[in-house]
């Protein structure tokens, strides 16, 4: 996986239902989710608002294979949106950009 090998970066959870992912967000005090937006279980507008309610909450950069999706995950609260047809140095960009606050992605 790409992020394995990145200095500075380390995977801490995977979860493929959105059931459970506020829990383990808390448990692992993770800085940076990277959520897809058709992540299946619970609606992301309603996910989003909880991350937000979080003691620490971790900053959210949201995939999705619909480019026209972004309108609707940045007003939902997520900190970045990527399209999943993007080529991967741009996750990487904007992973590094929002972990060392130089930049504040399509905010």
């Amino acid at each position: 996986m790409l992020l394995h090998q990145e200095p500075g970066m380390h995977v801490v959870g995977l979860a493929v239902r959105g059931e459970g992912l506020v829990d383990q967000l808390s448990a692992t005090q993770a800085d940076i989710l990277i959520l897809d937006w058709q992540l299946s279980g619970r609606p992301m507008n309603g996910l989003l608002s909880e991350l937000q309610g979080l003691q620490s909450p971790p900053k959210v950069v949201v995939f999705s294979v619909h480019a026209d999706d972004q309108e609707d995950v940045m007003g939902a609260g997520a900190d970045a949106f990527i399209c999943k047809n993007n080529p991967p140095d741009e996750l990487l960009t904007t992973l590094n950009g929002i972990m060392y606050g130089e930049v504040n992605p399509d905010k």
